[in-house]
């Protein structure tokens, strides 16, 4: 059996330390990659949940909008059927009292 002598301690010794700050690297790089990932995913869904929420907007302004329009129609329509029956009372109001020429 050979025996130890200090170079041989040295060079175990230094590779322990190699293998243990390999290790050491090989978790924490394992730690930051899952961070990230964390971070991503969070990120995605934030994102995600901002154009849900922007769509939700846009359709309910576009709701809003076609109902402001279907009331300027109903005034519209209000105005066309007084004017309707305005026209209809003079029509009849012209064929009683016929003009003298």
């Amino acid at each position: 059996m050979q025996t130890f002598n200090i170079q041989t301690s040295i060079a175990a010794g230094a590779f322990i330390l190699a293998l243990f700050t390999n290790i050491v690297g090989v978790i924490v790089w394992a730690l930051l990659a899952y961070a990230s990932a964390e971070k991503k995913k969070y990120a995605a869904e934030r994102d995600f949940n901002h154009l849900k929420n922007n769509q939700k907007n846009i359709s309910d302004g576009i709701a809003h909008i076609a109902s402001d329009f279907d009331k300027s129609f109903e005034d519209l329509d209000k105005r066309l059927n007084s004017i309707d029956h305005d026209l209809l009372e003079i029509r009849t109001y012209l064929n009683m009292h016929p003009k003298h020429e």
